[in-house]
């Protein structure tokens, strides 16, 4: 047997043990690009690298063997520095998009490259949950929106833009139409309860998820109907007056109490708030009758001052969003504002939310030539078409054949992307070496359900390792040697030639996103 200290815990393993092996004995998990527990290691990407003390080396712990006597520390700052320097090395050659453009645009953060997948699959059912998990008022917004979105779209470079807004509208539209509206689970009851103040669209949107977490919710008004300056909208013609009540109705029937006719004006009454609520949210706009400096407030050139990350006041418990922060009156901005509000408050008072923050690392493809964009084309169905912004309705038909014509240029592996995962763990610097001017983005899309993209690729040799094993003919192998390596299919065949029967394993593996499955693929494809 071979006794080693690692960070301080004596073991013993047996000869021929790896140092991660031996690691995770004692539930210390290292990171890992290049290793599966089933293959040999490869010894590729180093990020496995621990500290051997009594000889100052660094080991890559995936095929390290244990040695007598070793002492190992896994996560001191030698260590540290060498793993964030080789993630920031990777990303020096990394070409691709962590969030598309379109969704980067969105101030309620939708997940349009999803949304549209799901369209684009006749499956709006599945649509209407994206969009709901994001857009309290998906219907109203259709109408309304200003669509930052569409002027992001990597498309409209080539010709138009996608028809984002007009396809949230159509498949909001048709949930409105059916007799049992979706409406997403409301989490068991909290015992917590909070207060909106404003029943204008930060309002309503604060209210939806807040009785989403559970929390008992009461909705306060100073005029006779909800809605706040969405219902200029109506008067203006731009937007159905039906769709934007059923969308409160069905806000309102998640177990919202609501009161109207109820003006709160002065900083006794929102003392008298905080005594009967565990919150308080303002949502108020900037004009009377209940306006931020009648609350007794400070009241900026923009409007009350909140942290910029939780959006609390200067009072505690007390948060504020939409109109009364900010002069411009963007509905998709205010209703992002509900939702942030919403969600800043569920984790003072519950903790977490049920699903995790994306990482907060950012890899873009920046400026893209025209030839770097007919990329994109290869694999997209059908040319966009301009959408008029007076049409008011789509088939299901058009809005398959609309939604076909996204690009689909986000990552499809963004937040489970290792590679970008560790970068948020080890705080590393993704532009500290500039990326290369000729590496160009390129997408294969020669194979009926996987797309590759080398840009990505860490050239970990993992699928390498599987297609090999897995009884492939052609498989995917290493070209070319040292800096110019990549993985492909030999003898320059279509991707289709090297993945026929392990490309769902290869999928799955893939540590960066490099391999990824088209919006077509299913289970029973592969």
């Amino acid at each position: 047997m071979i006794e080693l200290r690692i960070d301080g815990h004596v073991l013993t393993v047996v000869p021929g043990t790896t140092l991660l092996e031996a690691a995770r004995s004692l539930n210390i998990e290292l990171p890992t690009l290049c290793h599966r527990r089933d293959l040999p290691p490869n010894t590729s990407c180093m990020i496995c690298a621990v500290h051997e003390m009594k000889t100052d080396r660094l080991l890559p712990a995936c095929s390290a063997l244990a040695e007598q006597h070793m002492v190992i520390e896994t996560a001191n700052d030698k260590v540290q520095k060498f793993r964030r320097t080789t993630l920031e090395l990777l990303f020096s050659e990394h070409v691709g998009e962590c969030i598309a453009p379109c969704q980067m645009a969105c101030p309620a953060d939708l997940q349009i490259p999803l949304m549209m997948q799901e369209i684009a699959a006749n499956d709006f059912a599945a649509a209407i949950r994206t969009i709901k998990m994001d857009i309290a008022l998906p219907g109203t917004l259709g109408y309304v929106c200003t669509a930052p979105c569409e002027n992001a779209c990597r498309r409209k470079k080539i010709d138009n833009s996608a028809a984002i807004c007009l396809l949230k509208r159509a498949v909001a539209l048709e949930d409105l139409q059916t007799s049992i509206h979706y409406a997403p689970a409301v989490s068991p009851p909290s015992g917590y309860k909070v207060v909106v103040v404003g029943g204008g669209p930060t309002g309503l949107a604060a209210a939806y998820y807040l009785r989403l977490f559970g929390h008992a919710c009461s909705l306060l008004e100073a005029d006779e109907h909800l809605g706040g300056h969405l219902r200029e909208y109506i008067e203006l013609g731009s937007l159905p007056a039906e769709v934007l009540n059923q969308e409160i109705e069905m806000i309102i029937g998640l177990g919202i109490e609501i009161r109207v006719n109820t003006v709160i004006d002065s900083p006794a009454a929102i003392t008298e708030l905080l005594r009967q609520f565990d919150a308080v949210v303002l949502a108020i706009g900037q004009d009377p009758p209940c306006a931020p400096a009648d609350l007794g407030f400070e009241v900026t050139v923009s409007g009350i001052p909140v942290d910029p990350i939780s959006l609390v006041t200067v009072n505690p418990g007390v948060y504020a969003g939409g109109g009364c922060i900010r002069r411009r009156k963007l509905a998709v901005q205010s209703v992002a504002d509900g939702k942030r509000l919403a969600h800043s408050i569920h984790q003072g008072l519950s903790g977490p939310i049920g699903r995790p923050d994306p990482p907060s690392t950012l890899s873009k493809l920046g400026k893209l030539n025209l030839d770097e964009l007919q990329e994109f084309l290869l694999d997209t169905q059908l040319p966009s078409e301009t959408t008029p912004k007076t049409a008011t309705h789509l088939t299901r038909d058009d809005a398959i054949a609309r939604a076909q014509s996204c690009l689909q240029c986000g990552c499809r592996a963004a937040d489970s992307c290792k590679l970008r995962l560790y970068a948020d763990q080890y705080q590393a610097d993704i532009r500290r070496y500039p990326r290369d001017g000729n590496q160009k983005f390129r997408r294969i899309t020669d194979h009926p359900y996987v797309i590759y993209e080398p840009g990505k690729c860490i050239k970990c040799g993992l699928c390498v390792a599987i297609t090999r094993d897995g009884g492939e003919d052609l498989g995917l192998t290493f070209v070319g040697r040292g800096f110019d390596i990549r993985v492909e299919v030999p003898l320059n065949e279509i991707l289709e030639r090297g993945l026929r029967q392990t490309a769902r394993q290869c999928v799955d593996c893939c540590p960066s996103g490099a391999l990824s499955f088209k919006p077509n693929w299913n289970a029973e494809s592969s």
